[in-house]
Protein backbone atom coordinates (compact mmCIF):
# COMPACT_ATOMS: atom_id res chain seq x y z
CA UNK A 1 0.00 0.00 0.00
CA UNK A 2 1.41 3.60 -1.00
CA UNK A 3 2.54 5.45 1.99
CA UNK A 4 0.37 8.33 0.69
CA UNK A 5 -2.98 6.66 1.03
CA UNK A 6 -4.97 7.80 4.10
CA UNK A 7 -5.58 4.30 5.23
CA UNK A 8 -1.75 4.15 5.63
CA UNK A 9 -0.93 6.92 8.24
CA UNK A 10 -4.44 5.36 9.99
CA UNK A 11 -2.74 1.84 10.34
CA UNK A 12 0.66 2.70 10.67
CA UNK A 13 -0.02 4.22 14.01
CA UNK A 14 -2.91 1.34 15.35
CA UNK A 15 -0.99 -1.39 14.67
CA UNK A 16 1.51 -1.04 17.70
CA UNK A 17 -1.78 -0.33 19.73
CA UNK A 18 -3.20 -3.45 18.54
CA UNK A 19 -0.08 -5.35 19.10
CA UNK A 20 -0.44 -5.41 22.62
CA UNK A 21 -3.17 -8.11 23.21
CA UNK A 22 -1.32 -11.05 21.50
CA UNK A 23 0.01 -12.42 24.33
CA UNK A 24 -3.22 -11.51 26.34
CA UNK A 25 -4.86 -13.54 23.17
CA UNK A 26 -2.54 -16.72 23.31
CA UNK A 27 -3.12 -16.97 27.14
CA UNK A 28 -6.86 -16.54 26.87
CA UNK A 29 -7.05 -18.88 24.04
CA UNK A 30 -4.96 -21.97 25.41
CA UNK A 31 -7.10 -21.26 28.99
CA UNK A 32 -10.22 -21.72 26.51
CA UNK A 33 -9.04 -24.65 24.75
CA UNK A 34 -7.65 -25.79 28.13
CA UNK A 35 -11.50 -26.10 29.53
CA UNK A 36 -13.23 -27.19 26.42
CA UNK A 37 -10.60 -30.54 26.77
CA UNK A 38 -11.36 -30.98 30.18
CA UNK A 39 -15.28 -30.84 29.41
CA UNK A 40 -16.15 -27.34 31.34
CA UNK A 41 -17.76 -26.47 27.63
CA UNK A 42 -20.29 -23.58 29.88
CA UNK A 43 -17.04 -21.85 31.47
CA UNK A 44 -15.08 -21.72 27.93
CA UNK A 45 -18.42 -20.43 26.21
CA UNK A 46 -18.54 -17.81 28.94
CA UNK A 47 -14.55 -16.65 28.48
CA UNK A 48 -15.06 -17.14 24.84
CA UNK A 49 -18.30 -14.44 25.23
CA UNK A 50 -16.13 -12.34 27.86
CA UNK A 51 -13.88 -11.71 24.62
CA UNK A 52 -15.96 -11.57 21.94
CA UNK A 53 -18.84 -9.85 23.25
CA UNK A 54 -19.14 -9.36 26.31
CA UNK A 55 -16.52 -6.73 26.83
CA UNK A 56 -15.38 -5.75 23.10
CA UNK A 57 -18.95 -4.18 21.96
CA UNK A 58 -18.84 -1.81 25.24
CA UNK A 59 -15.09 -0.78 24.99
CA UNK A 60 -15.64 -0.18 21.54
CA UNK A 61 -18.64 2.11 22.13
CA UNK A 62 -16.78 3.88 25.67
CA UNK A 63 -13.10 3.81 24.54
CA UNK A 64 -13.08 5.96 21.16
CA UNK A 65 -15.16 8.72 23.01
CA UNK A 66 -12.20 8.65 25.82
CA UNK A 67 -9.07 8.28 23.74
CA UNK A 68 -10.53 8.86 20.24
CA UNK A 69 -9.17 6.95 17.16
CA UNK A 70 -6.35 5.08 19.06
CA UNK A 71 -9.28 4.21 21.67
CA UNK A 72 -10.51 1.75 18.45
CA UNK A 73 -7.24 0.19 18.44
CA UNK A 74 -7.28 -0.32 22.25
CA UNK A 75 -10.98 -1.84 22.52
CA UNK A 76 -8.97 -5.49 21.66
CA UNK A 77 -6.28 -5.09 23.68
CA UNK A 78 -8.34 -4.12 26.67
CA UNK A 79 -10.95 -6.70 25.77
CA UNK A 80 -8.28 -9.50 25.76
CA UNK A 81 -6.61 -8.54 29.20
CA UNK A 82 -9.68 -7.84 31.43
CA UNK A 83 -11.06 -11.42 29.86
CA UNK A 84 -7.39 -12.81 31.26
CA UNK A 85 -7.78 -10.59 34.86
CA UNK A 86 -11.15 -12.52 34.69
CA UNK A 87 -10.21 -16.45 33.72
CA UNK A 88 -6.90 -15.46 36.68
CA UNK A 89 -9.32 -14.54 39.17
CA UNK A 90 -11.70 -17.37 39.23
CA UNK A 91 -8.77 -19.85 38.82
CA UNK A 92 -6.76 -18.89 42.22
CA UNK A 93 -10.72 -18.36 44.06
CA UNK A 94 -11.21 -21.77 42.80
CA UNK A 95 -7.68 -23.19 43.74
CA UNK A 96 -7.94 -21.58 46.88
CA UNK A 97 -11.52 -23.35 47.45
CA UNK A 98 -10.05 -26.83 46.57
CA UNK A 99 -6.90 -26.39 49.13
CA UNK A 100 -9.38 -24.93 51.99
CA UNK A 101 -11.43 -27.57 51.05
CA UNK A 102 -8.35 -30.40 51.29
CA UNK A 103 -7.28 -29.42 54.63
CA UNK A 104 -10.40 -28.82 56.32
Amino acid sequence: MPSDVPAYAIATKGFPLLGFCAIFFAVNITFIGYYQSCEKAGRSIFYMLLRGVIFIVPLFILLPQLLGVPGLWLAFPASESLTLLVIAAVYFIQHRAQHAAAAG
